[in-house]
């Protein structure tokens, strides 16, 4: 039966329901039935029933490729902002001496959010692993570490990155983005870059798809 069939069923029934002051006269009702400790509308009543029809399955597989898109599509987006991140600390020079850089990046540091903090130790690769495997102390250390070990101009770099990395993993892209201003005073050329990244999401879901449709392998039974 249509769901829309079904529908117009469960209409008819919830018009010819008894009235309160009816039901107080009908015996009680048996285990299989669901009791409900208030008597909901006839709109409540028929959105609640057909809710309860089996989903379909076409529509969840349309609905589960749809967010899968959407994650995709924030996925390329936030790589193309990283890149560009990276384009323009590439052009960032060292007008301080080491000692000020230091304090003004640690500065920064301890007024920086912790999981951006593990972004930012990420993208130095000073931890590793999956997000429940890392720890507050891990990053902390990593990142001491690579205060100590960065040069004047390593630590200029970081003091800009530091800076914009809360514009890398907002979505927004207007005239007083940080991240694009940026780009704009260091000459990145953002669309170049935003093409090379789709390029690249392209090829792997490519080779991703190719993968999925090889046959699995059957392993064979001992003589």
């Amino acid at each position: 039966m249509r769901p829309s069939a079904y529908c117009r069923r469960i209409t008819a029934a919830a018009a010819t329901r008894p009235t309160r002051s009816q039901r107080k006269t009908l015996r009680p009702l048996s285990s299989a039935h669901v009791v409900l400790r208030r008597p909901p509308t006839a709109t409540r009543y028929r959105s609640w029933l057909c809710a309860m029809q089996p989903a379909d399955p076409a529509q969840l597989a349309k609905e589960r490729e749809q967010r899968r898109k959407e994650l995709e599509k924030q996925k390329l987006e936030t790589t193309v902002r990283h890149r560009t991140l990276a384009e323009v600390l590439e052009k960032v020079s060292a007008p301080m001496e080491r000692a000020d850089l230091a304090l003004v990046a640690n500065a920064m540091l301890d007024k920086t959010e912790p999981l951006r903090r593990e972004t930012l130790a990420r993208r130095h690769k000073v931890v590793d692993g999956a997000a429940n495997e890392i720890t507050y102390p891990q990053v902390q250390k990593g990142l001491q570490h690579l205060l100590r070990q960065l040069d004047e101009s390593g630590l200029s770099k970081l003091i800009v990155e530091i800076a914009l990395l809360g514009s890398v993993e907002s979505a927004a892209q207007d005239e007083n983005d940080p991240l694009l201003t940026a780009a704009r005073r260091h000459r990145v050329d953002v669309t170049k870059l935003r093409k090379t990244v789709e390029a690249e999401f392209v090829a792997r879901e490519a080779k991703l798809a190719a993968k999925r449709k090889q046959p699995v392998k059957q392993p064979s039974k001992a003589a």
